[in-house]
């Protein structure tokens, strides 16, 4: 049987990583002026801690790490919590994960199989798994209100 190779569809993983950029500032809104922000993230069952922590700034990027850490006692099972860094492209508006769980650099296509057993097109799925993600941590996020004032004062203050 004769495969196509995969080809990666560019403008769809742009909107996504431009999409993604809006997600993350709606959860994180200060972070030009502030280094750690965290949230609760409530769902009818658990509750757990949010963290977005800056990692680097420059003048065009800035990478981030965001983290989850369970606030739940007496679990019957642990999962791993996730771990995303980011890096976000404040020119253009877009954000790409840079590295998920201690695995990084992503190439936008890989040879099938291949040592490390990504998938052909893992560097988009990551980044619409940190749109599904951050999607679900907006809509189940509760923030801190100390952070949210902090931020209105410095834009109204602009």
């Amino acid at each position: 049987m004769d495969r196509k190779p995969y080809n990666i569809d560019l403008s769809t993983h742009l909107a996504e990583c431009d999409a993604n950029y809006f997600r993350l500032y709606r959860l994180f809104p200060n972070m030009s002026i502030c280094d750690v922000h965290e949230c609760q993230l409530v769902t009818s069952r658990h509750t757990a801690k949010l963290t977005f922590r800056v990692l680097e700034r420059c003048p065009y990027t800035t990478i981030i790490q965001i983290s989850q850490m369970a606030l739940d006692e007496g679990l019957d099972f642990t999962l791993p919590s996730p771990s995303i860094t980011v890096r976000m492209y404040m020119d253009t508006k877009s954000v790409e994960v840079v590295e998920i769980q201690h695995q990084d650099r992503f190439r936008p296509v890989y040879a099938y199989p291949n040592q490390k057993m990504r998938q052909q097109d893992e560097k988009v799925q990551v980044n619409r798994f940190l749109g599904e993600y951050l999607a679900f941590c907006s809509e189940q996020g509760l923030a801190d209100e100390d952070d949210t004032k902090a931020y209105l004062r410095e834009w109204v203050n602009r």
